[in-house]
């Protein structure tokens, strides 16, 4: 889902722009999605597939690992828009 990815990666920016923390998206954000999942504000995550929940928090974590591999030229992972790639 975009709304995941995105979200993990403001989350993954902010904390490493003002705390210098980085979280591992793979394990951290993950984490978070039950939390979500019980809170009013994001309560319709309810209705999502838990698995293409977890499998944007994997392509997030894969869009990093691009990024920090050497041999692939992958820029920083950008925010996923509502009309296309």
């Amino acid at each position: 889902m975009r709304f995941v990815y995105n979200t993990g990666l403001r989350i993954i920016s902010h904390r490493y722009q003002h705390h210098g923390q980085s979280l591992s998206t793979k394990h951290d954000i993950k984490k978070l999605l039950p939390v979500a999942k019980k809170s009013r504000k994001y309560s319709w995550l309810k209705d999502a597939d838990s698995m293409a929940l977890q499998q944007a928090c994997l392509n997030l974590d894969h869009a990093f690992q691009c990024f920090f591999d050497p041999q692939q030229k992958a820029g920083y992972p950008s925010f996923k828009s509502k009309r296309g790639k």
